[in-house]
């Protein structure tokens, strides 16, 4: 079973200005197998893998259908530089742009249900862009609305969770219930 917890982003230059800002986060629970683009894999291969290596040789084949490819390979790791450059250019609206890349993504590449490539935002973090379709197929299975409290310089932040919902057996009515105390992390 996979589980997804979805968080809205601030753009970490600007997040001490979201202070006492409101945002909820949504775990979402599913069975079916998840096509995921990953952005950066031909960088990955292409930079910190042995050209001769078997690993290498297999990733090959499994994308361009034989293993001797290592050109395609280095133009496909150029272009994820370049479209790294954009995600992580500091101007604003540049989620804009990331958007823009998702949907040219799930339209060129089909079967694609999401695309994972790493955050601006924290060091270790991940984002995640779903495709609408297989969103729409996810069920909710805890919904939390909470407060921005903190932010530390080394990424982290501090949040109260003021009201929580885990009951989803009528799909037209969600409930958020008041928490008591502090919840910094789920």
């Amino acid at each position: 079973m996979f589980h997804f917890t979805s968080l809205r982003q601030w753009p970490k230059r600007g997040l001490i200005s979201h202070l006492l800002d409101n945002f909820q986060l949504t775990r979402f629970p599913t069975e079916k197998e998840i096509s995921v683009f990953r952005l950066g894999m031909f960088s990955e291969l292409h930079l910190n893998t042995p050209r001769d290596s078997e690993f290498s040789k297999n990733k090959m084949r499994e994308f361009f259908g034989s293993e001797h490819h290592d050109t395609t390979v280095q133009g496909h790791a150029a272009l994820e530089c370049a479209i790294a450059d954009v995600l992580y250019d500091k101007n604003d609206g540049y989620h804009i742009l990331s958007s823009i890349m998702a949907d040219a993504i799930f339209d060129d590449i089909t079967e694609v249900d999401a695309i994972v490539y790493p955050s601006m935002q924290n060091r270790y973090g991940t984002n995640v862009a779903i495709k609408k379709d297989f969103a729409d197929t996810l069920n909710i299975e805890f919904t939390s609305f909470n407060r921005l409290d903190d932010v530390f310089e080394n990424g982290f932040f501090k949040y109260t969770t003021l009201k929580e919902c885990s009951d989803y057996s009528n799909s037209d009515v969600f409930i958020l219930s008041d928490v008591v105390g502090q919840c910094c992390y789920r």
